[in-house]
């Protein structure tokens, strides 16, 4: 079950844009609790792997309640994670998050 103490995975996947992904880490670390949630940065230059196979792998991975897939080009500001997570969790029991790519769907599913 969720509550206002769940675990988030911020998923950030790089591709040789180094000032922006830069600018983009900064805000993360900068306005977020690296101690409750987790920050996953994976470098996709030197593979240039489909954008959505390196995220389907990412999420099915992930062992935290939440999952979220960040551009690298977002600024995110103070607050940007206690306000939406707090929404998600007072209105939604449960959560389906699913994407496909060409061959290959993954499920996550979180029921209170």
């Amino acid at each position: 079950m969720l509550s206002c103490k769940a675990s988030m995975e911020i998923i950030v996947v790089r591709y040789k844009n180094p000032e922006s992904e830069e600018r983009c880490l900064e805000s993360i670390r900068k306005f977020t609790d690296l101690k409750k949630h987790k920050l996953t940065v994976f470098d996709n230059s030197p593979e240039n792997i489909n954008l959505g196979k390196v995220w389907n792998k990412l999420i099915y991975e992930s062992k935290e309640d939440i999952v979220c897939l960040l551009n690298s080009d977002c600024v995110v500001e103070e607050g940007w994670v206690g306000e939406p997570e707090r929404n998600l969790i007072a209105t939604v029991t449960t959560i389906f998050i699913g994407i496909s790519t060409y061959d290959k769907t993954v499920t996550k599913l979180a029921k209170s």
